[in-house]
């Protein structure tokens, strides 16, 4: 979102970012670039309250370690959904109660506006304001909710919108069918860098001139490498040891001893990863397979191996693995270090998966339209003529019957049936038939 945000102010659109502060450890850090107007509204004491719990602080682990869940999206989901629940009730009440906020909001006038599906607090707020026209947005890939909404096989306040954005890039994920009205904007942070803003400071660039490989770990922001199990630990330490030849850059949250003696890794609490993806003498990457991180990844030509922890990550591995520039390694099997050791081998000494990524990585680049040229154009469009029904698919005012064709399907078993019975029929006439002319011709 804040990509998108920026890209919008860039062009040259007056944008307003309204940003819940829901995590403390934060504070008020936006990640935005060229948005001037944000408003910070505070959050919810329950939901404050709800995230240290489960997720912690900045100086303390909460009571989720994602290392030891379940990495699939329906584990995850049903462990969540009471907490997501609870967050998204927490956080509309907290901001639709606050009357000074909506005045202040009502008197922008609003053309347009932007929120996340997921947190559907964003899409009923801007319908109360009756800004006119709605643009839904996810992080992720397209949703099975929000396509049910819009019309691809959950509510009208859904339907309102103009487009669907999706963190999706048709080049780099896997072929699906999508209306009008889905907008694939993927790669959008990426491709906003220039190269001016991927240099490496001197220290960085110290440290990948050490060896001739050089290898990224990083689980990104919520999997804390410091907060993984000693056993998978132990492999990570066992793969340095047998690498001296590798410098490997982990980003590892907590001050301890755990590489002393170990003179080929450093150990980062912060690194510049979209300047050292794209530097070339980066080898490969170790990451989590965060969506985000996925895109980088994919723009930047590097190979990886991605240890997929939670959610979506298995999925955006395989998305890699279909390209040939990654392979997906299971967090549990980490704890075989010599398999895991045997896997960043094959990575760095077969030369196909860097060739692979390198193609990859020109063909995203190479793409007709950009992700950044897609958003202000359509974002354009829909500040213009409101909430586009002529996008409107009419397959969303299908009632059961009709969306699945059960009425057709029913009129074919229908016909199948009727053609057996009437085959049975004549196959008994004929067989009633012979039998008593049998029967004459003995006697």
């Amino acid at each position: 979102m804040g990509s998108v945000a920026d890209t919008l102010a860039e062009a040259g659109f007056d944008v307003t970012v309204l940003m819940p502060v829901l995590e403390e450890k934060f504070g008020n850090k936006t990640g935005l670039t060229s948005v001037k107007k944000i408003i910070f509204h505070p959050g919810d004491k329950r939901v404050i309250e709800l995230v240290k719990r489960t997720s912690g602080t900045a100086n303390s682990s909460g009571e989720w370690n994602i290392w030891t869940m379940q990495p699939s999206a329906l584990s995850v989901l049903s462990s969540m959904m009471d907490y997501v629940k609870d967050i998204t009730r927490f956080n509309c009440e907290n901001i639709m109660n606050d009357k000074s906020l909506m005045d202040r909001l009502r008197a922008e006038k609003f053309d347009l506006a932007i929120a996340e599906h997921c947190h559907i607090c964003g899409i009923a707020l801007f319908d109360y304001l009756q800004i006119p026209s709605i643009i839904g947005a996810s992080s992720s890939v397209q949703l099975v909710g929000v396509s049910n909404a819009i019309g691809e096989p959950l509510a009208d306040l859904m339907a309102k919108i103009s487009f669907n954005f999706v963190n999706s890039n048709p080049y780099l994920d896997f072929p699906s069918p999508a209306l009008p009205k889905t907008i694939p904007i993927g790669g959008i942070v990426p491709t906003r860098k220039k190269s001016s803003d991927l240099v490496l400071s001197k220290e960085w660039n110290e440290i990948l001139n050490r060896k001739k490989k050089n290898v990224l770990i990083s689980f990104g922001t919520n999997a804390l490498s410091s907060a993984m199990p000693n056993e998978y630990k132990r492999s990570f330490i066992s793969l340095f040891k047998s690498m001296p030849e590798t410098t490997f850059i982990w980003k590892y949250e907590l001050d301890d001893d755990i590489t002393k003696g170990i003179d080929n890794v450093v150990l980062t609490k912060w690194m510049p990863q979209d300047q050292l993806l794209a530097d070339n003498r980066l080898s490969l990457f170790i990451t989590h397979g965060g969506l985000g991180s996925t895109n980088e990844l994919a723009h930047s030509g590097k190979p990886a191996i991605v240890i997929p922890i939670m959610a979506d990550q298995r999925r955006n591995g395989e998305m890699l693995v279909r390209h040939n520039t990654a392979i997906v390694y299971l967090k549990e099997d980490l704890v075989d270090a010599e398999r895991f050791k045997n896997t960043v081998g094959e990575l760095l000494a077969n030369e196909i998966y860097t060739q692979k990524a390198k193609r990859l990585a020109e063909l995203l680049n190479s793409r007709p339209f950009s992700a950044k040229e897609l958003v202000v154009k359509h974002c354009e469009l829909a500040a213009k003529f409101g909430t586009l029904p002529e996008l409107d698919s009419y397959g969303r005012h299908l009632n059961l019957l009709q969306y699945y064709l059960i009425d057709v399907v029913l009129l074919i078993i229908t016909a199948i049936l009727v053609v057996v019975y009437i085959i049975y029929k004549i196959l008994a006439f004929l067989i009633c038939k012979c039998i008593p002319s049998r029967k004459q011709k003995k006697d």
